[in-house]
């Protein structure tokens, strides 16, 4: 019997880094494996003067390809963001294709500057990993653009 935790992987996608007013920052996630994958952003610190929310969108691709990226959920708006919060973004990757795309926008306006980063965890894997060394991901099969 295979421990729950034997068949997840947790992946960095985006580094904490400032991001300032209506900066979009996105990254793409290697789902190959997996049957679910949970994308958490996290809000480090937030100095917003405006009511303009931070938002995101989640796309789907063969490919790492920019230009072939379908969108699987359509822009969103946080319903709150602020220093310490984390979101969750559940994906059924079943559905979908092998590569996410995550992009994130804070909002619009002075003031309007984030912490944030994002990690995600894919889980129900396929095929179990060799040890728990390979639980986390050491290699960069992800990649960080900002537009």
């Amino acid at each position: 019997m295979a421990v729950n935790a034997m068949r997840s992987k947790l992946v960095s996608m985006i580094e904490t880094q400032q991001v300032t007013d209506a900066q979009t920052v996105t990254a793409n996630l290697d789902t190959r494996g997996a049957s679910w994958a949970t994308i958490f952003v996290h809000f480090s610190a937030e100095e917003t003067t405006d009511a303009t929310a931070a938002s995101y969108s989640i796309l789907s691709s063969d490919t790492t390809v920019v230009t072939e990226f379908v969108t699987l959920q359509a822009i969103q708006t946080f319903a709150q963001t602020g220093t310490g919060k984390l979101i969750r973004l559940e994906v059924d990757c079943k559905k979908n294709k092998r590569y996410l795309r995550l992009s994130l926008k804070t909002g619009t306006g002075a003031g309007s500057n984030n912490q944030l980063g994002a990690f995600a965890l894919l889980s129900r894997q396929a095929s179990e990993p060799a040890s728990t060394t390979d639980l986390i991901n050491d290699t960069t099969d992800y990649f960080v653009h900002q537009l």
